[in-house]
């Protein structure tokens, strides 16, 4: 079972138990004291790591276009 916040790219996670936000990195609920796994926050990070990866590809993907029209054009 996934913690992962719906639309929240792995940055925070939803409390099972109360379904408060918990942010990166936190083990336990601040709402309801609930322990969140490690198996758990290692599926976090990983989902974190993928968005991020996926954000890194498409901003370099949008400098080298900017790049390469600004080359056509400035010709």
């Amino acid at each position: 079972m996934s913690i992962e916040a719906k639309g929240r790219s792995g940055v925070y996670a939803e409390c099972p138990s109360c379904h408060s936000s918990i942010m990166h990195g936190f083990q336990i609920c601040q709402k309801c004291g609930h322990a969140v796994s490690s198996d758990e926050q290692q599926e976090l990070r990983n989902s974190l790591k993928n968005n991020f990866t996926i954000f890194v590809i498409i901003a370099t993907g949008c400098i080298a276009a900017v790049l390469f029209l600004t080359y056509q054009y400035a010709s």
